[in-house]
């Protein structure tokens, strides 16, 4: 387990760094999103279909709504996310984008009733003065803090969509299996982003080998 959490640790962490070469060679954030949705929806199918066909066949109208509000907060905490990294650091995206256990600890405080540990009230005021002195520091660079501020922004609402997506996809794990549940949300945010790709006329196929 250590070594698979270890590979997904490092896959995670060049995610920013390879959405900023990718823009970097003219690729725009919402394609971006799109293919990086899109190819791990194409991934997650053979297994998806191989483990979970039966499951996916007895889908509930109320599973279906979730899994679309799901996919819907996904691709919106993509969208704003790699947009972000547009604007502001990879370094300050990317702490601000992953406070999303401080809004789901306040989001189970308020909404489930869930009382938090001492140890998590803990984290919650790290975590939050943590984003306050990002923001503070930011805004005193003499270097476009306008951009800086507003990739922030950006980042900020990427994690308020993202915590939005892990709440509706507890409950929702809760009857169903791991492969279906990845396929139904990863497959659904990337119609979404790519809907708005088109919608949006933005290029998605001309580009470079260093995009891809």
């Amino acid at each position: 387990p250590f070594v698979i959490l270890g590979i997904g640790l490092t896959a995670i962490s060049f995610g920013a760094i390879l959405a900023r070469v990718a823009q970097a060679e003219g690729v725009s954030s919402l394609a971006v999103a799109s293919w990086r949705l899109g190819f791990a929806a194409l991934i997650i199918t053979p297994v998806a279909l191989l483990q979970s066909r039966h499951e996916l066949a007895r889908l509930t109208r109320r599973q279906l709504a979730m899994a679309l509000a799901a996919g819907l907060f996904l691709a919106l905490h993509f969208a704003t996310w790699i947009s972000s990294l547009e604007y502001t650091s990879v370094a300050s995206s990317t702490a601000l984008m992953t406070t999303n256990p401080l809004w789901i600890g306040l989001a189970s405080f308020f909404i489930f009733r869930e009382t938090p540990s001492r140890m998590m009230m803990g984290g919650i005021a790290l975590s939050f003065t943590g984003s306050l002195l990002i923001f503070w520091s930011d805004s005193q660079s003499a270097d476009a803090s306008a951009n800086a501020l507003l990739g922030n922004l950006l980042a900020l609402v990427g994690s308020w969509c993202f915590s939005a997506y892990l709440l509706i996809g507890r409950r929702l794990r809760a009857g169903l299996g791991l492969p279906a549940y990845i396929w139904l949300a990863y497959g659904t945010a990337a119609l979404f982003l790519f809907a708005a790709s088109g919608a949006g006329g933005v290029e998605l196929f001309a580009l470079s080998g260093t995009a891809w």
